[in-house]
């Protein structure tokens, strides 16, 4: 199992098992993987120390993070899903057609959502791999302004295709399209069927 380097801490979380002296970081993983309660682990090079990161703890204190690794354990993409190490998502790619809410439906009855293509480096990566046409993502107009359905931030001016919104008041959901060469583009949510992709957040 790949454990990638976590930037953030989530809130609420804490310390539930110290194991002294570990040979390496692959085998704090493994200790992190065993217990089933571990979706963080902290790994001291120097030390070698493993400190194991769950639910029901206590905040870990900003002074340990200073001089400690952290990791964080990538959940379980479920069967039919990919999870792509190179991004670090689990995704699912449908080649049907549909129109935005009914391919939002689709996901969601998977409990996945349309895909989050929020930064520069998620929405190039994807612009590479699939394969050129119209798809369906996670964004939408919601309270005057697009924004993604998994964390409610607004779309980035710079994630859009060249003019893009063209028609903010009226096509409200957003898509990648062949106009805007794989970029952003404001579309009518119950018009236009398209390819998707549906994400599952790990």
């Amino acid at each position: 199992m790949t454990y990638e380097r976590a930037t953030v801490l989530k809130a609420g979380y804490g310390e539930i098992e110290t194991k002294d002296i570990v040979r390496s970081k692959l085998a704090c993983a493994a200790y992190c993987d065993r217990t089933g309660l571990c979706e963080y682990f902290l790994y001291d090079p120097v030390t070698t120390n493993c400190m194991l990161i769950g639910v029901n703890s206590n905040t870990i204190q900003s002074s340990v993070l200073t001089s400690w690794l952290l990791y964080k354990r990538p959940g379980t993409c479920p069967t039919n899903f990919f999870y792509d190490e190179a991004i670090g998502v689990c995704y699912k790619r449908y080649t049907t057609q549909k129109t935005w809410f009914t391919a939002r439906t689709t996901c969601t009855n998977q409990n996945s959502d349309l895909i989050n293509l929020d930064t520069s480096q998620k929405l190039e990566y994807f612009r590479g791999i699939l394969p050129y046409d119209d798809y369906h993502i996670g964004a939408s107009k919601s309270n005057g302004a697009f924004t993604w359905l998994n964390t409610g931030l607004e779309v980035d001016s710079s994630l859009w295709g060249s003019n893009m919104p063209d028609s903010p008041n009226t096509e409200l959901c957003v898509a990648l399209t062949t106009f805007t060469n794989m970029y952003l583009n404001d579309i009518y949510c119950n018009t236009y069927q398209f390819r998707f992709v549906c994400e599952y957040e790990l």
